[in-house]
Order: structure tokens, then C-alpha cells, then sequence
């Protein structure tokens, strides 16, 4: 059956016996605060309270007790008179414990603590008796001496269901007020139930949120019922606290404790916005219940006459309740032992009649039917039942001292720089509290901070805020992080400096309403105010003109300082002055500046140093400045312009500084450069190739480089008419290039910004096309320190190409072996040289004793025949000049390939491809001599003439070295054979052995091999079958192993004589001589 046994996530409470003339605060009577509504659960209907009396005496209840050290402990006091006490409480089937005692016979108490799951102080005990009741009986922190003995008293929690029917133990109905049936509530009050609740337990005067550290006069029930009324009609929510109750129930989804409520009249924001927020319809009315007065309006307290002792001594609370359970478990909890009833479970029902016992009026039908719509909302309904037994008062609560942090400054009101600020307060180990009160003291008496009700001197009850991160506080206040429980939080505002420490106190209320009679206050210092922000500096600098003289002031700052008029003036600068603001410096207003900020009124100026008067900014207007700049010492000297506000009261701000540069004027030196092409590098894969060059000069000097093509350079067809027509020599049109001015315009700037030198050398890296073929010119164009250019026709000059990147056709290879010595007679020949590029280029050639006579050449690779790409072939021997046949005009090398002297392996494929390419390409026409130049390739190959590209490989050619003859017959001697048995009767083996058989190469086209015949006296000539256990078939064993074992058959009869005829033949099938060998 499931259990009706609330969970205290659900239901629980707390009960206080006042005894007349006990309390300053509440009447006599028993007072009782329950927590229904919380979480993902809400009571669907009244909430029925009963009182009993069940005897039987308390019981010892076990514990595990430990020292203020947290070592074990026993239930013996130690030195440090400390117990921490964890309860082991047990409670068999159906019984709940009610309350637990302290047992005074055998321990002498100091003071007793209750406290929760967490460690938070519930209530605290001075006195006994040592009694606690309430949700959550799980640990104590006990001062005393003795021995502990602590008693637990229990009770059956199903009492409701024993009293169903005794309208008699019925101490009191709590509900919302409000009366019909409605999707989420079965209502069976009105608001005057609510408000006679009210007055039933009204507090017997003031407290300290209305009269801090002052005399708290008396009050009526009527006192307290119109402060309640007055601060349900202050809530800000839609129309009334009772309109709202109705929406709450009224509204079938979601859920009341998933509903949305918007506040009204929150007043408007400083950008006149006004301000909205959504809260839960049901957290509203939970934090309007920290008043105890709206608690009791809300069914959720009430004050009963009786007191525990007469009829009854213990309560027992029962309702009816939706519960989401995925709820509770998002946040860790199974509460699955309450899940399983229906609308006609048995519980159900009792709690039915218990509202027949309470109200004298049959529920059951609409009971069931609420229980009904919980369920097919997928929610789960539960009758519980919370048991407990009312016990004195304990302590109101103590309140630690609170740490002060998040000080701030407010913006200014008015004209005059601010002096209200803002704090925060952070209560570490908050006890449980309900309400609270907070006040300061102002000249000589204490004001209270709480909002005050309209048209009531009564103050608007305050609640802790809860921290969402410790860290940032404990971060600030440079605490220890060894705790990160969050603290309760309250705030204060329109704090004056002006009046220096202020002194501050906290009152906090239990949830019946009692504050500590006394507390201590807190002093609060005001904080820092912030310093003037640096100023933003803007400036003008006239260089003295010309060059300057050593020790001699470079110029002149000038500075135009904007200070705006003050407040309240709207507009802080005329239209006239505004044109003029953006090269000043603009002195911040008071209202630009941070929270708590004096007013600007000077302004120190100075180069390097602030060593001049400040200059005074107390009056609106525009202020021309101007400070003489210190003496230059190098070509380029660095000052630091330095700025500083100093606002009404002498604070200063940090230093502002802006560098600026004095450059006293150079030459720039101009670079030598000579004749000739400087080469890009070789063109790739990629769209474009790098041109890198470098030359000396000073550290820090500055350098533009311009890029050309020849007609920038006015090189017309006539300057280069010593070249054939349209084949042009590069080299002579960097000859002709070189030294001429060009047209500048023409010139395209490459570095923008300079180049700057930096460890004495200067560096170009710039990209081309792969595909120019054209000549460009680079001029090199010095800057003095100045920044001028050097004359620009004076400058110096190179030319760069990329290198020729297109293939000439392949040659043809012939090749032929002498089969003598092995060597390979090779001929590379081509129709594809031009001529008139060779011409141009080599004159030798062509008009011996002319410069230039580098012919083309062609190269030979070779593989071993299976090699099927060139790529994986060497190169043999070294580059073969190639000549022009006069016959055939092509042009032809030849080449021998010995192999080192060796020849070419016999029997073995070689393969050969020929290459062949131009002349390399000259920087400079062969006429000309080369001139040193300043400016060089980075990679110095790029100042050489450059390898033009070879030819693709030509067809292959394939040969083989074969020996002139065969090989001769075998030397009888080195022959021997011996007889052995055969596999049978009518067989006969031969072991054959050739001394220093003949081997060839292991890559040879094939092997030597043994060629064997046999002849029996009288008999044909027959070759052998087989050798080596293997079958020939018409084949021959190799012999480069040296054996051979054979087998043939034996004729019949008597023995006769047997010859064995051999001869080897080569890889290449050629048959040698035969040798005949008798065997006996």
C-alpha cells in the first residue's frame, strides 16, 4: 500500500506552545506554521489539523557523537564541553517520531541546536526543557557537561485516518481563501476565514523593521489586520493577492507550481522603460507568506486556543496533494512509496471524511473528482499526513556578522559629484529565518530600511536573497574558498559618505514572526572614490625646418584642450565649438565620468616629464596649448607626449602618453648596380614564381622598390638591332636597360610599406608570373630619414627574367654492342636545334675566334632492361658536346658506354634513353663583361647563367652484350660421373659433376644448362629425361650449381658398356661442343 507518511519536500511544519505570559510577541496558545506547496507539489484542497494524546513514554534514541575536532566522542562531554550529534532515529512501521528531548537527569545543558541536513541552525535552546520538534530531527550541536541521554518520542502518523470520524480532535481548517470547486482546488473558505486567521494570531506589539532599537508600543488584532490588508494590496501583481489565488486554481495547465504571473507597477527603469518580470503565480505567494500575518491569511499558520497537555498533545496535519515525481527527481529525490493511489483508494477517502468532520458537509464526490484531474494530468495524488508535537519556543534567531562587499557608487543627482553609494551584505551560516529588518543609523538616531506600507507607519518585511556565486564575493574579499555554501544576501542603497562610517543593523524573525530582542550592529566604510580616467591625448607637432642642429629644439606641440560647460547645461559645447573637437582633447564632464568621480579641474601637460603648472580647466571654453619639444640627439629621437587629470579633490589619474617621432634629416645612399639578368626561381607547379634579392645597408634605413617592363624604359626595336628579328636575346635587354632612367609613371610600387634594413641587410621577396617571358626592371629607391625619395633616374637597377621552361623535342638514340669487348657505341642526333637562338647566343660556334662557343649536349641514362620509366635510370658519363652534320644538318653525339671498363654484362638487357638541351641561357650577351652589382640574388645561382631544360627521354633503346661464340666443349678432366643405384631393378642412376661450370649474371636473359645424352653398346643415342627428380621434357638442367643426377633405364641382359655424351649450352640457346665420357 503506499505510504501516506509526507515527505518534508511536501509537507511539514513547525508548532510553538505559547504559555500565557511567556512571549513579548505571540499570543498564548499554540502556533503553527506549515510548509505545503513547495517544489513540484501543490494541496489540492484544506488542510485538516488534529490533536491527540497516545501514551507511552519517551524512548532512548540512539546517536554518533562527535568532538569539536570531529573525532568520535561517545555521549561523554570532552574539555570542549562540544558534542556534534547525528540522530539515529528508529521508528518502526507506521510510527513517526513527533519530537525529541534532551534528558536533563544525566547531562547539565548549555545551549542546544537544532540543525538541518546542511548544517543550518533550525532553532537554538538556552534553557529547558531541551525539546525539538519539527520537519527534519537529524542533528544537534550540543555545549554541556555529562553524560548525552537523549529520548524520542514517536507516534502513529495514520491518525487521520483513527479520527475520521471524531469531529471533536478537528483544532483547525487550514485553506487558500477562496470557496467553490476549481480545476487545481476544492475551496471550502472565504477571505474573511483568511482575515480572521489574522486576527487569531495577530503579535502583541511592534517589531524592529518598524521600531529599530525603539520602544515596540502594543498592537491590536485590528492593528494587525490592517497591516495585513494593507500589504496584500501592495503586492504587485494583477488586480488583488485574492484575483491572483483564482487564476492559480483556476488555470487547468500547467501545472500551479509551472504557472507564470507578470508583476505590475514595478516603476520605470533610468532609460524611462518600464520594468517587467515573470514569477511563479505559486512562488508568490510563498515569499508573500515570509510575513507571518499573510501566512495565516493564506492557510498556510494559524493560532489554536487549546494548548498541548489537556486533550490532545499531539498534532497531526492532513491534505490532499498533486505531486510530479519526474519533478522531485530532477532534483534527486524518490518519492515513489507515495505513488499508487486512485480516487477511490482507501486514503482517499479518509481524507474525505476528514473534511466531513471539519466542515459537517460530504466532500467525497468532489474529492474524488479532484483526484481525478490530478491523475489524467500524469500527475500523481497523494493524501499525507505530517505528525508533531508543539513544543516552547526556542530562541529567536542570531544573526553572524555579515561580511560587506560589492561597494558601489550611484550616479549623480544634480550638479554635484556624488556621495550616496550602494553595499552589499553577505550572511555566512544564515540560521533559519523567515523575515527581516535592516536599519543604520543617521546623526543620532537608526532608520529603518525596509519599504514602508502606504499610508501605515509599518514597515514592508525584507527576505534574504540567495547567493548564486560565493566565489565572486569571497574572490573580492580576498577570503579563504575553503567554503562555497552560498550566503543570504540584503542590500542597502543611498548610503552617504558624506557622514563617513555608517553603522548598520540586521534584525531576522523565526517564521512565527519573534526577532531577537537584542542585536549587535556593523560599521560600514564608504569606499574608495575612483580616480579621473587618463585623458584621451590628441596633438599637433611643427617641425622646425630643415635640417637640426645638434642640441637644438626640434618644433613645437601644440595642443587644443575642449573643456565642456558644466551642469546642468543640456548641451555640453556650442554647434561653433563642436567643429573644433575633433582635434582636441576633450576634458570629461561630471556626468561622463564613473559613479562617485570629483569634478575635472586641471589638466598637467608635459614631453617626457610632467614638470609644468597644471593648467586650469574650472572654466567652459577652448584652451590653445602648446610645449617647446626637447633637443634631438639621433637622426630619429621618440618623445612621449604625457598627459594627467587632477580632479577637485587632488586625485590624480594615470599618466596617458602618446609617442611621436623627430627625424633629422639623411641623404639616403644610393646602391651600385651592374649589367646583366638576375634569374626568378624556376617555375613549378604553381601560377607564379619568387624573385629574392638583398643588399647592404644601415640598420633602419627605408627603401621603396618599383617593378617595370622595357617599354618603361624606353628600349625601342633600334637599341636591340645586333639580335636577329623576334629573337631577341634577354641578356640584351638587360644590357640596354641597364643605367637609363625609364618613366616613372610607368613603374608600379611593389613595397608599400618600405622595406626597412634590419641587421645591416636589406631584403626583397616579391612574386611573378611563371608564365612572363618579358624582362622586368627593379629599381631600388632609397628614403632619408625624412621619408623623401633619393632622385629617382639616379637609383640603381636589375633586371630579372623566369627561366625558360619550355622542352625541346626529343632526340633519337641509336646504339650498337661490340661483342668483342662488351662496349656500347651510342648516337644521340636532332633536327630540333634553333639555330638562330644558338647563333645568337654562341657566335663562336658559327665564326671561330668569336666569344661564345658552348655547343648543345647530349646525355645518355641506362638501365637494366624491366626498368620501364627513365626516371629510374642514371645518368652514365658526363654531358657529350653535339655538332651539325653537314650532310644531313642535324646535330648528332657519340658516346661509349664501357661500364668501367668491364663491358656489358653477357646475356643481360640494357636499356638506354638520350637527352639532350640548348646551351644554358646568359645573363649578359658573350660580347659583354660582367659588372659587379650592390643588389644580388638572396640564392646566389640566380647570378649565373641558367641551364636551359633538357629534352624529354628519346625512344629506348634495348641491347645485349652476346659473346662471338659458344662455349667450348668441356674438359673430360673436369668431368666426373658416378654411377648409382636406381630407384628399381631395371634403372640406373648418374651423378654428373662439371668443375667451374660457367654462371651467369643474376639478371641475365637466362642460365647456362647442361646438355646429356647416353648411348648403350649396341644401342641409339638418347638425352637424358630427367635430373634431379624432375622430368625434363625436352628441356636442359642448369649447371651453374655444378651437378647433375639423372636417371635412365638399363637394358636387358647382361651388363654392357654405357658412354655418357655433354656440352653446355648458353642463355641464348646456343649448343657448345660435346665431350664423350665412357663409363665402365
Amino acid at each position: 500500500m503506499p505510504s501516506i507518511l509526507a515527505p518534508p519536500q511536501i509537507l511539514s511544519a513547525l508548532a510553538f506552545a505559547v504559555q500565557p505570559g511567556r512571549d513579548n510577541d505571540l499570543q498564548p496558545g499554540t502556533h503553527l506554521r506549515i510548509f505545503a506547496g513547495l517544489g513540484p507539489s501543490f494541496p489540492v484542497g484544506p488542510l485538516v489539523v488534529r490533536g491527540f494524546t497516545v501514551g507511552g513514554e519517551p524512548r532512548p534514541c540512539s546517536f554518533f557523537a562527535q568532538d569539536s575536532r570531529g573525532a568520535p566522542a561517545g555521549a561523554d562531554f570532552g574539555q570542549d564541553r562540544l558534542l556534534e550529534v547525528t540522530l539515529l532515529l528508529n521508528e518502526p512501521d507506521n510510527f513517526t517520531t513527533s519530537s525529541i528531548a534532551i534528558d536533563e537527569s544525566t547531562a547539565s545543558i548549555e545551549t542546544a541546536e537544532l540543525l538541518d541536513h546542511a548544517g543550518r541552525v533550525v532553532g537554538v535552546r538556552d534553557r529547558g526543557p531541551f525539546e525539538f520538534s519539527g520537519p527534519v530531527l537529524r542533528k544537534l550541536r550540543i555545549r554541556g557537561t555529562g553524560r548525552l541521554n537523549i529520548l524520542q518520542r514517536l507516534m502513529p502518523f495514520a491518525m487521520a485516518e483513527e479520527l475520521q470520524a471524531d469531529r471533536g480532535s478537528v483544532l483547525t481548517t487550514l485553506a487558500l481563501p477562496i470557496s467553490g470547486r476549481f480545476p487545481w482546488y476544492l475551496g471550502i473558505q472565504k477571505r474573511d476565514d483568511g482575515l480572521e486567521r489574522v486576527k487569531r494570531g495577530a503579535p502583541l506589539r511592534l517589531n524592529p523593521m518598524d521600531r529599530p532599537f525603539g520602544s515596540l508600543e502594543g498592537l491590536s488584532p485590528s492593528d494587525e489586520l490592517d497591516r495585513v490588508v494593507a500589504a496584500l494590496g501592495s503586492l504587485h501583481v494583477e488586480n488583488d493577492i485574492d484575483a491572483l489565488i483564482e487564476r492559480l486554481v483556476s488555470t487547468r495547465e500547467p501545472a500551479p507550481w509551472a504557472q507564470q504571473e507578470r508583476m505590475q507597477d514595478m516603476g520605470a527603469m533610468p532609460t524611462g522603460r518600464e520594468q517587467r518580470a515573470d514569477i511563479g503565480r505559486l512562488s508568490t505567494l510563498q515569499l508573500a507568506a515570509a510575513d507571518p500575518g499573510i501566512a495565516r491569511y493564506l492557510g498556510f499558520a494559524d493560532r489554536i486556543d487549546d494548548l498541548p497537555g489537556g486533550r490532545w498533545s499531539t498534532l497531526t496535519i492532513f491534505g490532499l496533494f498533486a505531486v510530479s515525481l519526474a519533478g522531485y527527481g530532477e532534483r534527486g529525490l524518490d518519492l515513489s512509496a507515495i505513488e499508487g493511489h486512485t480516487p477511490t483508494s482507501h486514503f482517499v477517502r479518509v481524507y474525505a471524511e476528514n473534511l466531513r468532520a471539519a466542515t459537517g458537509e460530504d466532500h467525497q464526490q468532489a474529492v474524488a473528482e479532484a483526484a481525478e484531474r490530478v491523475l489524467s494530468a500524469g500527475l500523481v495524488i497523494a493524501p499525507l499526513a505530517a505528525t508533531l508535537d508543539p513544543v516552547s519556543p526556542w530562541l529567536a534567531p542570531v544573526l553572524p556578522r555579515p561580511q560587506v562587499f560589492e561597494k558601489h557608487w550611484q550616479g549623480i543627482k544634480g550638479t554635484e559629484p556624488s556621495h550616496l553609494y550602494r553595499a552589499n551584505f553577505a550572511f555566512e551560516d544564515l540560521p533559519l529565518v523567515s523575515q527581516c529588518g535592516i536599519a543604520r543609523q543617521e546623526a543620532v538616531r537608526w532608520v529603518s530600511r525596509n519599504e514602508r506600507l502606504e499610508h501605515f507607519d509599518r514597515a514592508v518585511p525584507r527576505i534574504f536573497g540567495s547567493e548564486a556565486d560565493p566565489a565572486q564575493r569571497l574572490t573580492e574579499l580576498k577570503a579563504t574558498l575553503s567554503s562555497l555554501k552560498p550566503a543570504g544576501l540584503l542590500s542597502d542603497h543611498d548610503i552617504d559618505a558624506d557622514a563617513g562610517p555608517t553603522d548598520f543593523a540586521v534584525w531576522a524573525s523565526d517564521v512565527f514572526g519573534r526577532f531577537p530582542e537584542n542585536v549587535e550592529p556593523f560599521t560600514v566604510e564608504p569606499p574608495p572614490r575612483p580616480k579621473p580616467p587618463a585623458p584621451v591625448l590628441r596633438f599637433h607637432f611643427e617641425r622646425s625646418p630643415g635640417v637640426i642642429p645638434a642640441g637644438a629644439s626640434a618644433g613645437v606641440v601644440k595642443v587644443r584642450i575642449a573643456v565642456p560647460k558644466p551642469l546642468p547645461e543640456s548641451e555640453r559645447f556650442s554647434p561653433a565649438r563642436i567643429k573644433q573637437l575633433g582635434s582636441a582633447i576633450v576634458v570629461p564632464r561630471l556626468d561622463d565620468l564613473r559613479a562617485g568621480s570629483f569634478d575635472i579641474v586641471a589638466l598637467r601637460l608635459g614631453i617626457e616629464e610632467l614638470n609644468d603648472d597644471p593648467i586650469d580647466l574650472r572654466a567652459p571654453g577652448i584652451i590653445d596649448h602648446q610645449l617647446q619639444v626637447p633637443q634631438v640627439v639621433d637622426e630619429v629621437t621618440r618623445f612621449a607626449l604625457l598627459g594627467q587629470y587632477i580632479d577637485s579633490e587632488g586625485n590624480e589619474s594615470e599618466v596617458a602618453s602618446v609617442t611621436f617621432e623627430v627625424r633629422n634629416f639623411s641623404a639616403p645612399v644610393l646602391l651600385k648596380t651592374g649589367v646583366g639578368l638576375f634569374w626568378s626561381s624556376d617555375p613549378g607547379p604553381g601560377p607564379e614564381v619568387e624573385v629574392k634579392l638583398r643588399w647592404n645597408a644601415a640598420d633602419g634605413s627605408r627603401h621603396r622598390v618599383y617593378l617595370a617592363d622595357q617599354a618603361a624604359m624606353q628600349i625601342t626595336p633600334g637599341d636591340l638591332a645586333g639580335d636577329p628579328e623576334g629573337a631577341t636575346s634577354r641578356g640584351l635587354v638587360a644590357v640596354k636597360g641597364a643605367g637609363r632612367e625609364g618613366i616613372k609613371k610607368y613603374f608600379r610600387l611593389l613595397t608599400d610599406p618600405p622595406l626597412v634594413a634590419q641587421g645591416g641587410i636589406a631584403t626583397l621577396s616579391t612574386r611573378l608570373p611563371r608564365s612572363l617571358e618579358t624582362v622586368q626592371f627593379l629599381r631600388v629607391v632609397p628614403l632619408g630619414s625624412d621619408g623623401e625619395e633619393a632622385d629617382f633616374g639616379k637609383c640603381g637597377i636589375v633586371a630579372v627574367a623566369v627561366p625558360e621552361s619550355r622542352q625541346p623535342a626529343p632526340p633519337r638514340l641509336d646504339a650498337s654492342v661490340d661483342a668483342a669487348n662488351g662496349q656500347v657505341l651510342l648516337s644521340v642526333s636532332t633536327d630540333a636545334v634553333d639555330e638562330i637562338t644558338l647563333e645568337r647566343d654562341e657566335p663562336g660556334l658559327f665564326n671561330p675566334g668569336q666569344r661564345g662557343d658552348r655547343p648543345p649536349a647530349a646525355t645518355i641514362r641506362r638501365a637494366v632492361a624491366g626498368v620501364a620509366d627513365p626516371i629510374y635510370a642514371r645518368q652514365i658519363g658526363v654531358p657529350a658536346a653535339m655538332s651539325r652534320d653537314q650532310d644531313t644538318g642535324r646535330y648528332a653525339a657519340s658516346l661509349v658506354d664501357d661500364n668501367k671498363g668491364r663491358g656489358l654484362e653477357p646475356f643481360v638487357s640494357y636499356v638506354y634513353w638520350a637527352e639532350w638541351r640548348m646551351p644554358p641561357e646568359r645573363r649578359l650577351p658573350a660580347e659583354f663583361d660582367e659588372v659587379a652589382s650592390e643588389i644580388v640574388p638572396v640564392d646566389s645561382s640566380g647570378a649565373l647563367d641558367r641551364p636551359r631544360p633538357k629534352s624529354p627521354p628519346s625512344a629506348p633503346r634495348v641491347v645485349m652484350h652476346i659473346p662471338q661464340a659458344a662455349q667450348a666443349a668441356p674438359d673430360s678432366a673436369a668431368v666426373h660421373v658416378t654411377k648409382l643405384p636406381g630407384a628399381g631393378p631395371d634403372t640406373i642412376g648418374l651423378h654428373i659433376q662439371v668443375d667451374n661450370p660457367p654462371r651467369a649474371h643474376r639478371l641475365a636473359a637466362g642460365r647456362y644448362r647442361l646438355a646429356a645424352w647416353t648411348k648403350w653398346a649396341g644401342g641409339s643415342i638418347e638425352p637424358i629425361r630427367n635430373a634431379d627428380g624432375l622430368v625434363l621434357d625436352g628441356a636442359w638442367p642448369s649447371i651453374e650449381g655444378g651437378t647433375v643426377t639423372t636417371e635412365l633405364p638399363k637394358p636387358a641382359g647382361a651388363p654392357v658398356q654405357l658412354t655418357l655424351m655433354v656440352a653446355i649450352v648458353d642463355p641464348v640457346d646456343r649448343l657448345g661442343g660435346v665431350t664423350s665420357i665412357v663409363i665402365q
